[in-house]
């Protein structure tokens, strides 16, 4: 069989979803997880104060591997998939880039204070009594702003080894113990260790999502076998190396360590592998009535709301009677 290039299937996809662009094609499976991690997230935080929600899907206190932790690595990991192409649209522009910063963390700030007036509950032991997560996306954009004026490579691949290896020795120095122990909460560093010191173990996850980001923008050069391939080869090594990782280190997302970073990446990769399947599934299956497909398509969100909807109305009121 003569296989087609991923680039040649790329360009049938076009034609398949009323002309879109070859560049758009490829950041379709980056922009396809963040979608889904927002709207899994805006379930999981909701679900997560009734009864009924399974607590082994919320999040862990030290070490563990809940769905709950997955979010916020997973959000940061959408986020770098994506960063090649806003990059690219304001490289020259790196007031406008720092202003982006800005916003986020003006949310940071406009939570905390919400939270705090409301007297809210907060887990403290999650990012710390100040933080959030809004600050430590800020931070890790703006390191990564930096880091493109430094670098105009832009090719954060040994970043995100030396940001890794960094982090855990911080850890090992004693560090990982005294953010799981008791200790007073009574400076801005204590008080916030947990989101403070995490925040490293976040950017190497965003540093290494650019990396991928920018093989999918790149990878419509390829033959789709090989694409396919690299996804695969690189799964294997992940999850080889989430068991070293979780057997000598541990997996846990409130020190953000190098197990946290290795799985959240890992369930990454296999995520991308899936789309990439789906996708190229859709151009040699090739239906003959994609507009009947593109309503699915709409369809299909609403549909899957309605049913959460329907069974957490089920579920409150089998909680009250």
């Amino acid at each position: 069989m003569d296989f087609k290039t991923y680039k040649s299937y790329h360009e049938d996809f076009m034609k398949f979803n009323n002309g879109t662009s070859l560049q758009e094609c490829g950041v379709l499976l980056s922009l396809i997880p963040l979608a889904s991690t927002n709207f899994i997230s805006a379930i999981c935080i909701l679900a997560v104060d009734f009864h009924v929600f399974p607590r082994r899907f919320a999040k862990t206190e030290l070490y563990g591997c809940g769905l709950m932790d997955l979010g916020v690595g997973f959000f940061i990991c959408a986020n770098g998939l994506v960063h090649n192409r806003k990059s690219h649209q304001t490289k020259t522009n790196v007031l406008k880039n720092f202003l982006n910063c800005g916003v986020l963390f003006m949310f940071g700030f406009i939570r905390l204070i919400s939270t705090k007036t409301i007297e809210y509950q907060e887990h403290l032991t999650e990012y710390g009594t100040q933080w959030n997560f809004f600050f430590t996306l800020g931070c890790c954009k703006m390191f990564i702003y930096l880091a493109e004026l430094l670098f105009q490579n832009k090719n954060f691949l040994w970043l995100c080894i030396v940001t890794g290896i960094i982090h855990e020795a911080i850890l090992s120095l004693g560090i990982r113990e005294w953010i799981f122990s008791n200790e007073p909460r009574n400076t801005f560093l204590s008080a916030n260790r947990e989101g403070l010191f995490s925040c490293l173990g976040y950017l190497c996850i965003y540093f290494a999502a650019t990396c991928l980001g920018k093989f999918l923008t790149f990878s419509s050069s390829m033959k789709y076998q090989n694409v396919i391939t690299f996804f695969v080869s690189l799964s294997f090594f992940g999850w080889v190396t989430v068991i070293f990782f979780n057997h000598n280190f541990g997996i846990s997302r409130r020190l953000a360590n190098s197990g946290y970073i290795i799985w959240v990446l890992s369930l990454t990769v296999n995520i991308l592998l899936l789309l990439t399947i789906i996708e190229l599934s859709l151009i040699i299956l090739k239906n003959e009535k994609p507009g009947l497909i593109n309503v699915v398509f709409q369809t299909f969100l609403l549909n899957e709301i309605w049913k959460v909807m329907r069974h957490l109305k089920k579920s409150i009121n089998f909680g009250y009677t």
